[in-house]
C-alpha cells in the first residue's frame, strides 16, 4: 500500500493529506452505502442559554416521534426523524449529534436543529455544522471505521 499512497500523494495538490488507502474490489458495496452514522457538532454559543438548549435536547431524546416536513422531488412529505437521532449531547463547548444515514432512515443536522430553535441566535440554515465523523454500526452495535469496511 505504501507505493499506492506515495503515488496518490504525488497526484494531489499541496495541502491534501492522505493517511491511508485500501484496494476496493468489484462487487463491493460502495462506501457511501455502507456508512450509516454521521456525527455533527455545533458551537453552543449559537444559543442564548445553555440550560434552555439542554432542555430542548432532553425533549427531543424523550420524544416518541419527531415529525418533519421534508421537501422531495414529488412534493412535501412528513417523515419521522426520531429513529435516526441516535445521540444528542451538550457540553460547555458544543452540541453533538449522532444521526442515521441510509438504511433505517436518515436525518440531516439542520432538520434536527429545527427542534432546538428556542434561544437560537441565528437561523438554522446559518448554523456552522461541522461533520466530525462517519462510521457504520453493525447488527451487534459495534462501530466500524470507514477504512475497515
Amino acid at each position: 500500500m505504501g507505493y499506492m499512497i506515495d503515488k496518490l500523494r504525488d497526484a494531489f495538490p499541496p495541502g491534501v493529506i492522505i493517511y491511508d488507502a485500501r484496494s476496493v474490489f468489484e462487487g463491493t458495496v460502495s462506501l457511501s452505502a455502507a456508512i450509516n452514522r454521521a456525527v455533527y457538532s455545533v458551537p453552543v454559543e449559537c444559543w442564548d442559554d445553555l440550560d434552555r438548549l439542554q432542555e430542548q435536547v432532553t425533549r427531543v431524546l424523550e420524544a416518541d416521534t419527531l415529525p418533519f416536513e421534508r421537501e422531495t422531488k414529488n412534493g412535501a412529505r412528513t417523515v419521522d426523524l426520531r429513529p435516526a437521532v441516535h445521540h444528542l449531547a451538550v457540553d460547555d463547548r458544543e452540541l453533538v449529534m449522532t444521526l442515521g444515514l441510509g438504511e433505517g432512515g436518515y436525518a440531516r443536522a439542520p432538520e434536527v436543529a429545527t427542534f432546538l430553535q428556542d434561544g437560537l441566535r441565528l437561523d438554522v440554515s446559518a448554523l456552522p455544522f461541522h461533520r466530525k465523523r462517519l462510521f457504520r454500526v453493525d447488527d451487534t452495535g459495534r462501530e466500524i471505521d470507514p477504512m475497515e469496511l
